[in-house]
């Protein structure tokens, strides 16, 4: 495929088409031979997103942010973090670690919550610390951090690469009974078994549904927990869709293939559909 005549190189291989033109550009195209996908509507990155760079992720943050402030994107976002609020709220969550934040993160909907974040991009850290808010590098979330977390909400950032060190982190700081709650999305069914399996091996349970309102393309909500049961992560996975449990209302039927629970050691359990 030809490559677009308006795209804009933002630097470090992340190029952006200007949303003031009104064009939609191809899902897909390739840039000096290398294979781009487009995202938020307007961005193209080069493929897989779980390999970009930090720089890469830093410029993909800076453009989320200049796209919402122009009204360009902005709710689909809204939409899922009106639900993780939601969820939060329900279980009584009195303290939260936000992994992943950016810069419109969600503290303004947990009033009366303890809230703390943590990011990968030192320019999203400068920008909540100027607004009031507990925000370190991902990677001194452990050292730095007194006790324990309820929920780590993570919104739109399990596309990106997660490291393993990162999930132990995650995984340490979670209280009894403490969950992350994350969306994926824009991952192959490949790449979302090898995430499970990494957070399988630092002890935490999988579970996951399909978006029923695919908000965006191939959007999942997952939780994952050392020691919440399946009956409560099902519960709230499905009080992000409604409260549905299948498509047309009725129970949702496992696919073949697709394990939606897992433990070290714990046998597979399906939940959901593949999406």
């Amino acid at each position: 495929m030809s490559v677009l005549p308006r795209l804009t190189h933002m630097g470090e291989g992340v190029y952006l088409l200007d949303p003031a033109l009104k064009e939609v550009g191809p899902k897909h195209l390739q840039l000096r031979a290398r294979p781009y996908e487009r995202i938020m509507d307007y961005v193209y990155t080069p493929m897989p997103l779980e390999r970009l760079s930090r720089a890469q992720i830093h410029i993909v943050n800076m453009l989320r942010e200049h796209l919402i402030e122009g009204k360009h994107i902005g709710g689909t976002d809204n939409q899922i973090k009106d639900k993780f609020a939601e969820v939060i709220r329900s279980v009584g969550a009195e303290r939260v670690l936000e992994w992943g934040c950016g810069f419109d993160s969600l503290q303004t909907r947990l009033a009366g919550i303890s809230y703390e974040a943590a990011d990968i991009d030192l320019a999203v850290i400068n920008f909540q610390r100027k607004r009031g808010a507990i925000c370190r590098l991902t990677e001194n979330v452990e050292k730095n951090i007194e006790g324990k977390v309820d929920v780590i909400p993570s919104i739109f950032v399990f596309q990106f690469g997660i490291s393993n060190d990162h999930i132990a982190a995650m995984s340490n700081v979670l209280a009894p009974r403490g969950f992350v709650l994350a969306n994926v999305y824009r991952r192959s069914p490949e790449s979302r078994n090898r995430l499970r399996k990494k957070l399988a091996g630092h002890g935490l349970s999988v579970y996951r549904r399909r978006d029923l309102e695919y908000l965006c393309k191939g959007n999942e909500y997952w939780i994952a927990s050392r020691d919440l049961d399946e009956t409560e992560s099902v519960r709230l996975l499905d009080r992000l869709n409604g409260s549905r449990t299948g498509d047309d209302g009725g129970p949702e039927v496992p696919a073949p293939g697709y394990a939606t629970a897992s433990h070290a050691s714990a046998p597979l359990l399906s939940v959901a559909g593949a999406g």
